[in-house]
């Protein structure tokens, strides 16, 4: 019997170098990185420090198993390995059942299974904060493809969005995401709100309102606030230096100082909702596309709202042909449709 430590993506030389000692591990190449085979021994006996050498690389993704499927000197799994040295997101680690449960509270579990008989996951942060909303772990899974997963059907999605965060909408991470929201909107008629801060930098970028009206036309609920006036709020409201702040049913994501957090409490999810609504129920908010754009008509260049309906409608159609399609599939073809939403 055999366990493997892979590592996937850039890392020093010189770590690397001091991990495969830590391990006294041999080398076996894998896309992008490296797979470290080593006793079952001296993988116990170093969990900690491996744990620690994953949230010292937060960039890479990783894999942790142990059992006598990695004989050397081709591990039977070496394929399933290398499916997810190419797919996996930073921060990901592909784990086998015996890795989870020698730290139960150490990992979060994926609510896919991606790669049977492996299951994926995160590490849980060490990183926590007290919010007005409750306490929250420093975490970017909600700009990971694996975002959807949060995502319920049946649970109402009340969302917020700003400038920061247009950059996540135009990768592959982001499409994936809505292409998620708008199979689950056509199919269940899911309920979501995304209240949209915004600034009179955003009045003329394109791609911001390229963003609000594809939004729209996939039939999610708009809210539009000044980014003072959220400020503001935040003031009056003993906030502190949030950004952002959503719910999808239990699960929240908060940013602050442009940091993502996350919370898996019911009672955080409730708190955030509470204070959206008290948030769009001020004077000043833009309650749709409309009468936002009435609202900035003069100071926007492009302001022809039938052309960006149009392109919106092109766009909604890319998401849902994309949903479609079966996983592996949507995996071979997401970079060209990520092209083709961004050219639009």
């Amino acid at each position: 019997m055999h366990a493997c430590v892979g590592v996937i993506g850039k890392v020093p030389d010189h770590e690397l170098n001091d991990l495969v000692k830590l391990l006294e591990a041999d080398l076996l190449p894998i896309v992008n990185g490296m797979l470290l085979v080593l006793s079952p021994e001296r993988y116990m006996l170093c969990f900690d420090q491996i744990r620690g050498f994953i949230r010292k690389t937060p960039a890479c993704h990783f894999i942790l198993t142990i059992g006598p499927y990695n004989q050397p000197p081709r591990p039977v799994f070496y394929d399933l390995y290398s499916q997810f040295a190419q797919r996996g997101d930073a921060g990901q680690i592909l784990m086998c059942a015996q890795t989870y449960a020698l730290d139960l509270g150490a990992f979060r579990l994926s609510r896919t299974m991606d790669f049977p008989p492996l299951v994926t996951g995160w590490l849980t942060s060490t990183e926590l904060v007290d919010t007005i909303f409750g306490q929250a772990e420093t975490s970017t899974l909600w700009y990971s493809s694996y975002s959807v997963n949060y995502v319920d059907p049946h649970a109402r999605l009340d969302a917020m969005t700003d400038r920061s965060e247009v950059p996540f909408w135009f990768s592959p991470a982001g499409f994936l995401y809505l292409s998620h929201q708008a199979a689950l909107i056509r199919a269940f008629k899911m309920k979501s709100r995304r209240i949209v801060v915004y600034s009179r930098l955003d009045l003329n970028d394109e791609q911001f309102l390229k963003l609000l009206f594809t939004f729209e036309a996939l039939g999610i609920e708009l809210e539009f606030v000044y980014d003072k006036d959220l400020i503001e709020f935040a003031d009056e409201q003993d906030i502190g230096p949030i950004n952002i702040f959503s719910r999808a049913g239990d699960n929240s994501f908060i940013v602050i100082n442009q940091e993502p957090h996350y919370s898996g409490r019911l009672e955080v999810a409730q708190s955030i909702q509470e204070v959206q609504n008290e948030l769009i129920g001020r004077p000043g908010v833009h309650h749709d596309i409309d009468r936002f754009m009435t609202a900035f008509q003069a100071l926007i260049v492009r302001n022809d709202k039938q052309d960006w309906r149009r392109r919106a409608a092109t766009a909604r159609g890319l998401f849902e042909k994309f949903a479609s399609y079966p996983t592996p599939v949507q995996q071979a073809i997401l970079e060209t449709y990520v092209e083709r939403w961004r050219s639009l």
